[in-house]
């Protein structure tokens, strides 16, 4: 786990790792969501805003970081694998690992340079 800027999040939060992270996808979320559909006889869309609540991937999440989640497609923004490393200017990560510009503060890596993975 690693506490970093999360672009899908629009703020700090913590990353998981593959291995962190295949907990979360064992629970198959987007399973979830259709029972829920189910269950409650709502839409996709009212699903995806209020499942939040019920969800074990959410629940599992908050249980290893203490940070909730509150839309299924945050899911994919808390992989740390995603991302590059941490831009030495700026301190975000780059948005992802074969970036060679930062596009947060603009910095540009050396020629046939990329980012690499984000690591804690």
């Amino acid at each position: 786990m690693i506490k970093a800027y999360s672009y899908g999040l629009k703020r700090k939060a913590m990353l998981l790792d593959d291995v962190e992270f295949a907990r979360l996808s064992s629970f198959n979320p987007l399973q979830e969501i259709k029972h829920y559909m189910k269950r409650h006889g709502v839409s996709l869309r009212e699903a995806q805003l209020n499942a939040h609540k019920e969800l074990r991937a959410f629940a599992e999440y908050k249980a290893m970081t203490g940070e909730a989640l509150s839309h299924i497609t945050q899911i994919g923004w808390i992989r740390a694998s995603r991302y590059g490393r941490l831009c030495p200017k700026c301190g975000k990560p780059f948005r992802t690992p074969r970036a060679k510009l930062c596009d947060e503060c603009g910095i540009a890596l050396p020629s046939g340079e990329v980012a690499g993975p984000l690591r804690s």
